[in-house]
């Protein structure tokens, strides 16, 4: 009996078994025809499976989102009403969910697979007349012909943005936020009876939030199965000196703009004590922070484990979501009259960290 096996959960070439000097990959053609080309290891010859409700997969072409679909011939009989049967040249067309004629399962071939049309098991992928620049159609089994006969082999390469730009200023949505206050250092001057000059360090850290969200237009594709993207980094227009987009963003995958990554920074503040004589002074970071949206347009390629290289070219959308530190300042209170674990103090005035 035939045994189905699963479709890759990541990206995949679908490499015809046909004997030739160069390894033959499925790929888009013109008019939505699908094609046979060298295997070069690229985002246009990369495959997704995406389970369907009932059982097999709809096989989507990465770069476009369109699927592989078949078409079927309708056979009329007395009782039953007429049933279908594959058959054909297959294309790529828009994705429509529980399509059946989009619906594949893969089955084990020594060592190979066959492409099933889920409405019937013995019409398989196949290159006609084993020729490698014609047509590729449903046809029926042929006890494992190379022309039926396929390899799905697994891209376990990565993306890598090769360019990445930002919208205009216009575009940008940037908010202020109330400063958030650290931890009061007292400084106790009670007992002395002249000025207590110092240099300390005060607790000073920053909550750093970030993201990229992917467009949904994008995601059809199915980029984000090729899992995190590599080399986002900061350019955007817009923010005040660049200031709140001046850290760096590690590699993010797609995600929701209200799943941000979190990052805590200790950066502890040096400030200059100036105590009177018989007070007590409490220092205070106050760390001000700013939120920022700002639209993006990445051009990923693709650093395929198949061929060795970067090639490629893949353009995505989306939005940056961001909040950074900006600026920060050091409050001075004098705690005397609230001792020093009584209270908040009366502000004295600001310093900049030194």
């Amino acid at each position: 009996m035939p045994t189905e096996v699963p479709f890759p959960t990541r990206p995949f070439y679908i490499i015809s078994k046909l004997a030739g000097d160069e390894r033959l990959a499925l790929a888009k053609g013109d008019g939505g025809k699908v094609v046979l080309q060298p295997l070069v290891g690229a985002f246009e010859q990369l495959w997704t499976a995406q389970d369907n409700a009932k059982d097999g997969s709809v096989l989507r072409h990465l770069a476009s989102g369109l699927a592989l679909t078949y078409r079927t011939r309708r056979h009329s009989t007395p009782r039953a009403g007429g049933y279908e049967t594959p058959e054909g040249v297959v294309h790529l067309t828009p994705f429509v969910p529980g399509e059946v004629r989009q619906v594949w399962r893969a089955e084990a071939v020594n060592g190979w697979v066959a492409l099933n049309t889920r409405l019937d098991w013995e019409r398989k992928l196949n290159v006609y007349r084993s020729d490698p620049r014609g047509d590729i159609g449903v046809y029926p089994w042929d006890r494992g012909a190379n022309n039926e006969c396929w390899d799905l082999r697994v891209e376990t390469g990565q993306a890598i943005v090769a360019d990445m730009r930002y919208v205009g200023q216009g575009s940008v949505e940037l908010e202020y936020l109330a400063g958030r206050p650290g931890p009061v250092m007292t400084v106790d001057n009670r007992a002395g009876d002249t000025l207590l000059t110092d240099v300390r360090w005060a607790a000073r850290s920053y909550k750093i939030e970030r993201a990229f969200v992917i467009d949904e237009a994008s995601k059809r594709g199915g980029l984000p199965a090729l899992g995190p993207v590599f080399g986002f980094h900061l350019a955007a227009e817009g923010a005040p000196d660049r200031q709140v987009l001046e850290r760096p963003i590690g590699p993010m995958t797609e995600g929701r703009s209200d799943d941000l990554e979190l990052e805590m920074v200790d950066d502890p503040a040096q400030v200059l004590i100036e105590v009177p004589p018989g007070r007590v002074y409490g220092y205070q970071v106050v760390v001000e922070y700013a939120r920022v949206v700002a639209p993006f347009t990445a051009t990923l390629s693709l650093g395929s484990s198949v061929s060795g290289r970067i090639s490629g070219e893949a353009v995505i959308k989306g939005r940056f979501f961001g909040v950074n530190p900006v600026r920060s300042e050091i409050q001075v209170l004098d705690l005397t009259a609230v001792g020093v674990d009584g209270g908040q103090g009366d502000l004295v005035g600001s310093l900049e960290p030194a």
